[in-house]
């Protein structure tokens, strides 16, 4: 059981240029120790932010940084505590 919260391309002004910022944090119990026959849980959450700058048109580079506590989290191939950096590029398809 958990709950999220994401706040997602939020705007920016870095100049003349219009930059966004996405944010996103969960918190959840999972079994202990990632045991089927149990009846405790443990607490985890996770928080990630993603800078996202525009590079040609509607092509946006991002740099992501995302932290994490033990658990499984869907699209988090992570399942210990962990620090995790990214870089990638998204494309705004309705703007």
């Amino acid at each position: 059981m958990g709950i999220e919260a994401e706040n997602h391309l939020r705007e920016i002004k870095v100049g003349n240029k219009t930059t966004f910022l996405s944010t996103r944090t969960m918190l959840w119990t999972q079994p202990q120790n990632q045991q089927f026959k149990t009846s405790k849980s443990k607490l985890g959450g996770l928080l990630e932010a993603k800078y996202n700058y525009p590079i040609y048109k509607n092509v946006l580079a991002n740099i992501a940084l995302t932290v994490k506590t033990n658990g499984w989290v869907a699209g988090n191939e992570y399942l210990n505590s962990n620090l995790n950096f990214s870089l990638g590029v998204a494309m705004l398809l309705n703007k």
